[in-house]
């Protein structure tokens, strides 16, 4: 199993080009506590992404930084 490293701006480009890839990429914009998100969908659901980062579960920004760890911690 190869293991890739990604830089936040890396991040933002990937998720970038899935939504422009994407037939029906964006529904909808959503704004909340001062940040503007994309809604995008996905097979299982949607997802709201912003340039500060990911809307997560009860409304609480995930920013970049913190995913670029997670993806980090469970690479493997």
């Amino acid at each position: 199993m190869r293991k890739y490293i990604f830089t936040e701006n890396q991040i933002k480009k990937i998720v970038d080009t899935v939504i422009t890839e994407q037939s029906n990429p964006v529904d909808e914009n959503v704004k909340f506590g001062g940040h503007e998100y994309q809604v995008v969908r996905i097979d299982t659901g949607t997802i709201k992404v912003g340039k500060d980062g990911i809307l997560g579960d009860n409304s609480v920004l995930i920013p970049w930084n913190i995913v670029l760890k997670l993806i980090e911690k469970f690479k493997d």
